[in-house]
């Protein structure tokens, strides 16, 4: 497949660990930040692995008091996520509080819809130029800038993987196995240029596919 845009700017749950106390709503896009209800979160389930039920109880009160100040607190993840609450407060168990990190992170995801569209503008604001720029040094065979090509986007990619993981695993997938044959061919003695080459067409046409909402 080729790329047809390739020379200018495409246009237009990543998952949350249950025993951290970290919320992605930190984007552009959030409206409601629920990374102090995470910390409380977080400190609640290492007080029920310690077997302190009563400083469990304090946390989770802490926390119930916070969320049920938001504004938007009563939506329908808001109320699935006050039921956990009230079910831990009663009884913190680790069950019952890992179950107030799936409803919380639902109803941040409820509260700060992701802008799938504009995620995709800005990944390929990023990503492409040193991808392009990979392109240029691997049709000049000199292994030395192709490693220092490929360093810069790899650093890139690290930066903004992100936006595509959380949209779509498939690509992901394919991202991550490419460059990693990428990097193989590239280490290797002597380096594989024509193996270079294919990777290279495999990340450019995912870049792509990714960006324009295409599946893979």
């Amino acid at each position: 497949m080729k790329m047809t845009t390739w020379a200018k700017p495409f246009l237009k749950p990543f998952k949350l660990s249950l025993l951290l106390g970290v919320c992605f709503s930190t984007s552009a896009y959030a409206k409601v930040e629920l990374g102090a209800l995470f910390v409380h979160l977080s400190d609640a389930l290492s007080a029920v692995k310690k077997e302190n039920n009563e400083q469990a109880k304090n946390n989770l009160q802490t926390l119930q008091q916070e969320f049920n100040a938001l504004p938007t607190h009563n939506s329908q993840a808001g109320m699935q996520t006050s039921k956990a609450l009230e079910t831990a407060i009663a009884n913190p168990t680790l069950a019952n509080v890992e179950q107030i990190s799936k409803d919380l992170y639902a109803f941040e995801k409820e509260q700060n819809p992701v802008n799938h569209d504009e995620n995709r503008q800005k990944f390929s604001e990023q990503v492409v130029p040193p991808l392009q720029a990979l392109e240029t040094a691997l049709k000049g065979n000199k292994i030395e800038e192709i490693q220092a090509k490929f360093h810069r986007f790899g650093a890139t990619w690290g930066a903004n993987e992100l936006s595509m993981r959380g949209a779509s695993l498939s690509h992901y997938g394919k991202m991550e196995t490419a460059m990693s044959l990428f990097r193989s061919a590239m280490q290797a003695n002597p380096a594989n240029y024509e193996q270079m080459q294919q990777q290279l067409v495999i990340l450019k046409n995912t870049v792509d596919d990714f960006v324009n909402n295409r599946s893979n």
